[in-house]
């Protein structure tokens, strides 16, 4: 039998509270969501629901209309900027990574003066609204977020520490920097990329705040914002329910609190999903090329 020490006991406890600490929340969102309206109203939130009713679930797969369109709408526009997102950074990091690059300063000046104005307010809103006219625009989520400061730094030391002889090699075939990149550099980085991806794509499926400063029209909403203004505004779960039922349906016959719970577990399955991909990913991440 294997004996364990105190200290891995002890880290074991550790991760185990921690583990906890993710897992109960989605469990109670989940018991909330199959609870019926009035035995959440007696007895209040509970992990095991005293009175289990699929109501919600039922109305939302009758009425899915609203909400697919919210789910296809954040869907595309995290991919859209995900894609475009890791050809930049990894593009950009590939050419700041040669040593004897000659703007290779002034363009690392100019991404972390743009990181810095990222975080003052006036400075960007102005820039996004005034300069590049991306109000109450698709392009207003993909535009601002093509290049994240922290990943690049990652990618470029990944590339920093690809072989010189591998390089040099293929410079000899009759490579050039184009073949470089895409037959080299991006096969090595693959792991990390895909890593990369997978939380760019997290971040840009839980954004709500860009939706509340910049958009007005409703079909450019995205799920978040939405459900951040459902679980917020008892106006906005009635007009979600007229729109769902595509008539004049009285809010007051649907379970709202447990509704708000469906709706909160549905927009969590996406990146339930993408838990086991981000796992077999960073298994198999390299970092010492």
């Amino acid at each position: 039998m294997k004996k364990y020490n105190i200290s891995q006991i002890f880290l074991h406890l550790i991760f185990l509270f921690l583990s906890l600490c993710f897992i109960l929340p989605l469990i109670l969102l989940f018991s909330l969501s199959i609870s019926s309206e009035d035995s959440i109203l007696t007895y209040g939130y509970r992990l095991i629901p005293n009175e289990i009713s699929f109501e919600s679930y039922d109305f939302l797969f009758k009425n899915p209309s609203r909400l697919t369109s919210l789910i296809s709408f954040t869907a595309i526009q995290a991919l859209i900027t995900t894609i475009l997102s890791l050809f930049f950074i990894s593009l950009a990091a590939y050419a700041l990574s040669y040593k004897d690059y000659k703007y290779k300063k002034i363009i690392l000046s100019i991404i972390f003066l743009a990181y810095f104005l990222k975080w003052g307010f006036v400075a960007i809103f102005y820039i996004n609204v005034r300069v590049l006219s991306l109000y109450d625009s698709i392009f207003v989520y993909i535009v601002p977020n093509l290049i994240d400061i922290y990943f690049l730094l990652i990618l470029k030391s990944c590339y920093e520490k690809i072989s010189k002889n591998i390089i040099n090699l293929a410079r000899s075939d009759g490579a050039n920097e184009i073949i470089l990149f895409f037959k080299v550099a991006l096969p090595i980085s693959t792991p990390i990329l895909i890593s990369i991806g997978i939380l760019i794509f997290i971040g840009r499926w839980n954004d709500w705040f860009t939706s509340m400063l910049y958009i007005d029209n409703n079909n450019l909403y995205t799920l978040q914002y939405y459900l951040q203004r459902i679980i917020m505004e008892e106006e906005y779960i009635n007009n979600f329910i007229r729109i769902s039922t595509g008539s004049g349906l009285n809010p007051s016959n649907t379970g709202l609190i447990s509704l708000k719970f469906s709706i909160t577990i549905l927009t969590t399955l996406p990146l339930l999903f993408l838990a086991p991909i981000f796992k077999k990913a960073t298994q198999h991440c390299n970092f010492s090329i």
